[in-house]
């Protein structure tokens, strides 16, 4: 429907995502993902409306906490048939746990668990079983499609709809499927319509095929939605409704994001390789898996792990963890991270490397920890850049891929849409990075309080190669005159004061705040400064100018120590934070 005034723009407020449309009775109904972290998206809702212009939300109709066998756990992508005078309503459990089937006498449920076991709960023919479509034919047999993994497949149920009384068939119509297929007949001619592209960017959108045959197989059609990039990205996993009492008026129904949204469920997905070691990708996921209600963000990150094949893998140190999903899994990233490679001599198989670069070319930001800048390398993506690894691989980097211009003495670098970092902890400090880039400093550092770790460290990584530490502040100078600076972050301070407050000469202290900290007193400070005037920025209405005095700069030299570090000048720092925060209430 073309005239906003009758379709409403969007439907119903609410983050919502893979609607199903249905007329039921003589009345609409929309059955979608409600969408959150994970953790929390663990229910269904329906809205229902009797003119497609006003909605109203009938509540939860399905709770994971009423299905036994469930993950309890990433509730996706739902449909909903009728037949013998029931509901019968199939869901997804679980990022691809298994596929369930519940039964109502409503179209409103609420819904009961049919079967208190999964319908489908393996991967038949490779599909993940994810994003069920029930489809009823006019003679009343009744078929559910299914999958992800760029895999779709098809079995027949039996008259009950909670069984199969025929094998899985592979129906996958191209090699471009992703997800969300969707099944219509017209005019005796059966539609199979599926989502192709990235999720969550302008590459996503809507294609069908057309078979005489509910199995197809299915000549490609063409596309029937795309993004218009005036109006939004994103747009796709859809379903569509012929109009009662017409004879071929069609309405679609789909998902999109709002082109100025940041606050979406950002998903991280983890590329992880046989012999990881385990302090990398612990540390990804301690950032980015873990739920944090606490920070009141809006949406906070979607997290999986993924190899070169499902299954699993064997850690350093003789245990396994297990990654439920492959290279797929990269098609749907807004971040990938590589948190290290187990031979950096050795790259990666060509299909991983195929998979970085196709991520990377629709707009994913690509992240390494450690000797993952060696996979990030071999796929050409750090080309021309700066890149960090850790201080023992910088050589070996640099001689390998003599494109990349390696900086040995960083903790991370960051090229906007590739970062890098160097070895373990460091990782650290690029992860918490990039939530300072997400959601601002004063979200970062309270993760990095929860964490137990610096919001931020100065220095490269010359401070970690075979240096002492010191065994406290009261007998360590160095920091004893960190002490007295954070104090006075407001005052001014020289090297010389600095000097003074630990009874040290102004070049002793230099020379082992250099030694201890790989980096100068002065430049220290500076770092210090502008890391303390970020929450000043995004939280408060003082102007640039109030803020610098705040922290103990000149306006011009704020300003020009803000550029230098963070690449933005403060106002355009403030701007952008303010505008990804959401709104109260």
């Amino acid at each position: 429907m073309t005239d906003t005034r009758l379709s409403g723009n969007p439907l119903f407020p609410g983050w919502y995502a893979d609607p199903e449309i249905h007329c039921f009775g003589g009345r609409y109904y929309i059955y979608p993902t409600t969408s959150d972290v994970f953790e929390k998206q663990t229910y269904y809702e329906c809205w229902s409306s009797d003119d497609l212009t006003n909605w109203k939300n009938e509540g939860v109709i399905l709770d994971f906490a009423d299905v036994p066998w469930s993950t309890n756990y990433a509730a996706w992508a739902p449909s909903c048939a009728e037949k013998n005078g029931k509901y019968y309503f199939y869901f997804s459990a679980g990022d691809g746990a298994g596929i369930g089937v519940a039964v109502a006498d409503s179209p409103t449920g609420p819904f009961k668990d049919a079967i208190t076991r999964p319908i489908v709960g393996h991967y038949p023919h490779g599909a993940q079983p994810i994003d069920a479509h029930c489809f009823v034919d006019d003679d009343g047999a009744g078929y559910l499609y299914f999958g992800g993994h760029r895999k779709c497949v098809v079995a027949r149920l039996t008259p009950t709809m909670c069984a199969f009384n025929t094998d899985f068939r592979d129906i996958t119509p191209t090699r471009d499927y992703v997800e969300g297929p969707f099944m219509v007949k017209r005019r005796g001619v059966y539609y199979l319509m599926w989502s192709e592209g990235g999720w969550a960017d302008s590459s996503y959108c809507a294609a069908y095929g057309t078979s005489d045959n509910p199995y197809g197989p299915f000549e490609y059609g063409g596309k029937i939605l795309q993004n218009d990039l005036n109006v939004a990205k994103g747009a796709g996993h859809h379903s569509v409704l012929l109009l009662p009492g017409t004879d071929d008026e069609w309405v679609i129904c789909y998902h999109r994001r709002p082109l100025a949204e940041t606050d979406m469920n950002h998903r991280v997905v983890c590329l992880a390789f046989d012999g990881l070691a385990p302090f990398e990708l612990g540390v990804a996921t301690e950032v980015f898996a873990l739920a944090r209600p606490e920070l009141d963000t809006g949406h906070w990150y979607e997290f999986a792990l993924c190899a070169p094949e499902p299954g699993p893998l064997r850690v350093t140190g003789g245990f396994a963890v297990v990654a439920p999903h492959g290279l797929e899994a990269l098609e749907r990233a807004d971040t990938v991270i590589v948190p290290g490679v187990p031979d950096p001599r050795e790259d990666p198989p060509p299909p991983v490397l195929d998979a970085l670069r196709a991520a990377h070319a629709r707009g994913a930001r690509m992240v390494s920890i450690c000797s993952g800048a060696f996979a990030l390398a071999a796929a050409g993506l750090l080309d021309g850049l700066e890149a960090a690894t850790h201080w023992r691989y910088a050589a070996l980097l640099a001689e390998r891929f003599p494109a990349v211009r390696v900086n040995a003495g960083v903790l991370y670098l960051d090229a906007g849409s590739v970062l890098t970092s160097a070895g373990t902890a460091a990782g650290i400090d690029l992860c918490l990075h990039l939530v300072r880039r997400d959601h601002g400093a004063e979200v970062a550092n309270r993760v990095a309080r929860r964490m137990v770790v610096a919001a931020h460290r100065d220095g490269g990584q010359a401070q970690f190669i075979e240096q002492p530490v010191a065994s406290g502040a009261g007998d360590d100078p160095v920091g004893r005159a960190m002490q007295h600076a954070l104090a006075r972050l407001g005052e001014p301070l020289s090297v010389a004061e600095l000097a003074r407050s630990v009874h040290l000469s102004p070049r002793q202290l230099e020379r082992r705040f250099q030694a201890a900290t790989g980096t100068s007193p002065g430049r220290w400070l500076i770092g210090q400064r502008v890391q303390a005037s970020l929450p000043l920025l995004e939280a408060g209405e003082a102007s640039v100018e109030a803020v610098a005095g705040a922290v103990g700069f000149t306006p011009a030299g704020y300003r020009r120590h803000f550029r230098a570090r963070l690449g933005i000048s403060p106002a355009a720092y403030r701007q952008r934070f303010r505008a990804a925060r959401p709104a109260p209430g």
